[in-house]
């Protein structure tokens, strides 16, 4: 889950999130607030590159299988 607190910036970033307890090999299915999962191709180093765009004073969540 990500918030953005700032009640007046909106927030275009990206996160590295490291999957290598998560006991994921190689790829990920990603689903972003319960949309249907896509594939993504993991790094070198069991992490992933998540672009975010969220407007002022919102959440999302995602999940990783």
């Amino acid at each position: 889950m990500v918030f953005n607190q700032n009640p007046h910036v909106a927030v275009n970033t990206t996160l590295r999130v490291p999957l290598y307890y998560s006991g994921l090999d190689t790829v990920a299915r990603v689903s972003r607030e319960g949309a249907a999962p896509t594939a993504v191709t993991l790094a070198r180093d069991w992490s992933l590159e998540l672009p975010l765009a969220m407007p002022p004073n919102s959440f999302t969540w995602v999940v990783f299988e």
